[in-house]
């Protein structure tokens, strides 16, 4: 029979997800202790009515803000109320430039619903008092709204009894279905998503992470470095997210799972999500961290400030051993009856698997496709001779997270 196969080496997508604000250069910082804090959840915050003396009771779904010094959550806090009452300035007792920056980061790492840009001034050098919030656009104000009631139209559709790893995944699938990996004017902002529905690594993580909020799901928007392979100079600034499910932390990013590859088929993939610390690491490095611009906005050579991030050391719900796609070893019985029951099932034209070690991930890898292309085998066992000899099989590879993909045209 003609064996016909095409191999695609798979190809991710990355992009800054840096946000541009107005900085002032800062020669130093002075990391504070924590002060102990009553904490309610930011996903059901009070008012920002609420009373100065009371500003104690806030957040306890807020990655970052749990990990400032208390002076930093009173600039945090002040920040946040401000922009949920879309005030254009707001104004506190003066800080060091460094507390400030460390709240602003968090403040705007914590809350995706925030997508308009701000500045800010001091009453001295190496002080703040003031931010202005760039809100005076009516139809800025407008297409926040627009893009939290499409968010919210998402929401009014997931099942309350669904697990929170059911719903992430529906989230996951949702985002990337319905967008394209596209630049654009609003791509650093979860709007982008909602109304575009074409953003880069800062929108679709932040689209992400607001799904998981307002369904009550700790979810953290993380900056970083993925990895070019090549050399480090094919290194980027990218984004993704940080989930806590039950008492655990995973590792999603939406926009790896959305590839660029050459077929219309081939359009999601779950090589990044939920996964631990040993395989994310080989491709991303968490670097959440506080910059500095020079007058002429040009950022500092190394961070104010880098927040520290949990381990995630549970490998249990990669999608791929949640899914009976993991394999820890190459057995060719084993994996002819996975792919079989895949092709007879039909669900999306594409079968996904992934391999425990290199070895098993070569193994797979050269019995399937490469030297024996065992893979027809299993077509015309499972649909006969004449029906599979019509079929061509392309398959996409990547050595890094040990999946294989492959679909029939």
């Amino acid at each position: 029979m003609n064996r016909r196969i095409k191999n695609m080496i798979i190809t991710f997508i990355t992009s800054a997800a840096t946000v541009t604000v107005t900085a002032l250069a800062v020669n130093g910082c002075k990391k504070e202790e924590s002060s102990e804090i009553a904490y309610i959840s930011a996903v059901n915050a009070i008012s920002p009515v609420m009373p100065e003396e009371d500003i104690e009771l806030l957040y306890n779904r807020d990655f970052f803000f749990d990990r400032l010094g208390y002076e930093e959550q009173k600039v945090y806090i002040n920040m946040l109320r401000a922009c949920r009452d879309m005030k254009e300035e707001t104004y506190f007792e003066s800080v060091p430039e460094y507390t400030f920056l460390k709240a602003e980061y968090a403040l705007f790492a914590d809350h995706p619903e925030i997508t308009w840009r701000w500045s800010y001034s001091g009453s001295s050098d190496e002080t703040v008092n003031t931010v202005y919030f760039d809100i005076t656009d009516e139809g800025l104000k407008e297409r926040n709204r627009q893009a939290i009631q499409k968010a919210d139209d998402i929401l009014e559709q997931i099942d309350d009894d669904l697990s929170d790893y059911e719903k992430i995944r529906i989230f996951y699938d949702t985002i990337i279905n319905n967008t394209d990996y596209r630049e654009n004017e609003y791509d650093q902002d979860m709007t982008s998503v909602f109304i575009e529905n074409e953003s880069v690594c800062a929108g679709y993580s932040r689209a992400f992470q607001y799904l998981c909020k307002e369904s009550g799901i700790d979810c953290a928007y993380i900056e970083g470095i993925a990895y070019g392979f090549q050399d480090d100079e094919n290194d980027e600034a990218h984004a993704w997210n940080l989930v806590k499910l039950d008492d655990d932390y995973y590792w999603v990013d939406v926009t790896w799972g959305d590839p660029l590859a050459d077929d219309d088929d081939y359009n999601k993939t779950y090589s990044f999500f939920c996964t631990d610390d040993e395989e994310f690491h080989e491709t991303h490095k968490a670097w959440p961290s506080v910059w500095t611009r020079d007058s002429d906005g040009n950022l500092s050579k190394e961070p104010l400030y880098t927040f520290e991030v949990p381990e995630c050391t549970d490998p249990s719900k990669d999608y791929y051993r949640q899914t009976g796609a993991f394999f820890d070893h190459y057995d060719r019985d084993e994996m002819e009856s996975f792919i079989s029951e895949k092709l007879t099932e039909d669900s999306d034209g594409v079968i996904e698997f992934k391999m425990g070690d290199s070895q098993s991930y070569e193994s797979a890898l050269g019995d399937l496709f490469l030297d024996r292309v065992y893979v027809y085998d299993i077509i015309e066992d499972t649909f006969g001779e004449s029906r599979a000899q019509a079929y061509e099989v392309y398959y996409i590879q990547d050595e890094h997270t040990r999946i294989i993909s492959m679909f029939l045209d």
